[in-house]
């Protein structure tokens, strides 16, 4: 018996009764004998001409209808032996295989309404399983973190179980790039469902669940800032009457870069009506996680149990990391008493609780601050550029609780987020400003991220007092804000 694998393909127009008949011979066949493999290719009808065309010329056959079958030796790309149409095929069956594949035109009727059945139920799947699909559009795709990014949403199975798509689009035009990432996110496995490159926003916001912003208006030398906010103003102005027009009401907006973020976030709040200003947050975790490295290195300890610290600030304008306030999660061995008073009883001479515990102890006579800038200074003088890896996470954390599917966890973890201030922490009402927040489920079960006032008052409140007032300096210059908002 030869070794070689031989493949019958049954090519064919989606809505041609002969190309269900012969896929349902093909089908019966490869049945009764588990050698005979078989291959089928559907093509719609607004592909078929143009396919059947190419494949003849590539071939040298002659051959103007569905359904087009042939067999071929080998895994792929081996030897074709062209056989013909429906009627070629049942000859070669029948002389080949002494199986007779005649039916009945009362049997062949409800062949192809079956197989009618079939596509549409098929398609019908197809299409609810596609409505449930997580979109998302990534602006500002040319940074160098979105190749990482676009791998870690790709696989990432806790934010949408049935499965993500991904619009890439970058203003500043860096198709290479974009083509690159598409090219690597289509090899990976995972929840991925496609990958797209846009020509522009309007293209990525028709049904958009999550716009992902990463660009930021880069601060010249020699620039003001009142002409850096400025320019600013007119890129999200310009994004805010895109989403007026295109996108979805419950799309959700997520800035993540090192630009101002608070204040796009203040002006897409005010000036993108159709959204819920809920559903737009900065991601403030970025500043703390590239601290925590480094600091947890210098009084050489585990950042395992660490929590994120603490990020106060009108994000990209200012910022304070309260690393003081950051909590451990430590296991404290005490003695047990009984052991000692008891010595007739074989008892633990100790015993282990779990406990949190403030770093302020361990950060008094540190400069973090300090050892950070050093950090990204070699780290760009090495590579060109700064560490990403903290970005990726701080937006597949948040996207992971906001989409959780587990409920009795949902409001247990903490996070710094910029959002709109509801006048905890003595900060006015409406201002976007990074603060600690938790996740809270309402009574039409949307999710928004709430102001945690239990949360500790930041250990030095002058300086983020004196970032509210820029904040509201700024918002009042840029007319994003009035007296009576404050």
């Amino acid at each position: 018996m030869s070794d070689v694998k031989i493949t019958t393909t049954i090519a064919g127009c989606s809505n041609c009764s002969n190309f269900d008949y012969a896929c349902f011979i093909a089908e019966n066949v490869s049945k009764l004998l588990p050698n005979f493999t078989i291959k089928i290719v559907s093509k719609s009808a607004s592909e078929w001409e143009e396919w059947l065309t190419s494949q003849c010329k590539t071939y040298e056959w002659s051959h103007d209808e569905s359904p087009l079958i042939w067999r071929e030796i080998g895994i792929r790309d081996g030897k074709r032996t062209y056989i013909g149409g429906i009627m070629e095929f049942r000859i070669f069956i029948n002389k080949y295989y002494g199986i007779d594949t005649n039916i009945s035109k009362e049997d062949e009727s409800g062949l192809n309404y079956d197989y009618e059945s079939a596509k549409n139920y098929a398609k019908e799947r197809q299409n609810n399983a596609r409505r449930n699909i997580l979109h998302i559009t990534i602006s500002g795709a040319g940074r160098s973190v979105c190749p990482d990014l676009v791998a870690q949403l790709a696989t990432e199975k806790n934010i949408s179980r049935n499965g993500i798509t991904i619009h890439l689009y970058d203003p500043s035009g860096h198709s290479f790039k974009l083509k690159d990432i598409l090219k690597d996110a289509r090899a990976l496995s995972g929840v991925l469902w496609d990958i797209y490159v846009a020509d522009s926003l309007s293209d990525c916001l028709m049904n958009c669940d999550i716009l992902i912003i990463l660009e930021h208006i880069i601060r010249e030398d020699t620039e003001t800032t009142q002409n850096w906010l400025q320019r600013n103003y007119d890129t999200f102005n310009d994004v805010a009457k895109n989403i007026n027009i295109y996108a979805p009401s419950y799309m959700k907006v997520i800035f993540c870069s090192t630009g101002p973020s608070c204040f796009a976030a203040n002006l897409l709040a005010k000036k993108a009506t159709k959204l819920n200003k809920n559903n737009i947050v900065a991601i403030a975790a970025h500043y703390g996680l590239e601290m925590m490295y480094q600091f947890m290195k210098s009084v050489d300890m585990n950042i395992e149990g660490i929590s994120s610290p603490p990020v106060w600030g009108f994000l990209g304008i200012n910022h304070f990391i309260d690393i003081g306030q950051v909590i451990k999660n430590c296991t404290v061995n005490l003695p047990n008493k009984r052991a000692f008073k008891n010595s007739n009883f074989l008892l633990p001479s100790k015993f282990k609780y779990q406990e949190f515990r403030r770093l302020f102890y361990l950060s008094h006579d540190k400069d973090p601050h300090k050892l950070l800038a050093k950090r990204k200074a070699t780290c760009w003088y090495q590579v060109g550029r700064t560490e990403d890896y903290q970005k990726c996470k701080a937006i597949c954390n948040l996207l992971k609780m906001w989409y959780s599917e587990d409920y009795s966890k949902i409001g247990d973890e903490i996070i710094f987020l910029g959002v709109p201030s509801n006048g905890n922490f003595d900060l006015p009402t409406n201002i976007y400003f990074s603060q600690p927040v938790r996740l809270k489920v309402l009574k039409n079960h949307s999710r928004i991220w709430t102001s945690c006032s239990d949360y500790p008052s930041p250990s030095d409140p002058v300086i983020i007092q004196n970032f509210v007032e820029t904040a509201k300096i700024i918002l009042k210059n840029m007319k994003l804000i009035d007296d009576e908002d404050l």
